[in-house]
């Protein structure tokens, strides 16, 4: 993707930007659930959450803070997506 990013020409940079700090995001995302591993039950009307991640050795914080960045990804990399379909909505115009 580096290479996508140096190898391209000036009207593609802001395309290979986009499609950059996609990848960039997903792989932190990719990061924060390997660490947390989140699952949801339903416990007696009570939503429950479970983290069967490397963080439990570490403490309930980590795993909820990692839980909080894989959120934070997901409305980035959506808004990321959006901006992607945006732009090349303005390339075909």
């Amino acid at each position: 993707l580096l290479c996508f990013f140096l190898r391209n020409s000036m009207e593609m940079r802001n395309y290979a930007l986009l499609i950059f700090t996609s990848a960039v995001c997903d792989c932190v995302g990719l990061m924060a659930l390997t660490a947390s591993m989140p699952r949801s039950v339903i416990l007696e009307g009570s939503c429950v959450m479970e983290f069967h991640g490397f963080c439990s050795t570490i403490g309930v914080r980590s795993c909820w803070f990692c839980h909080a960045v894989q959120e934070y990804i997901f409305i980035i990399t959506s808004l990321l997506l959006c901006f992607s379909f945006a732009y090349r909505l303005q390339a075909l115009k």
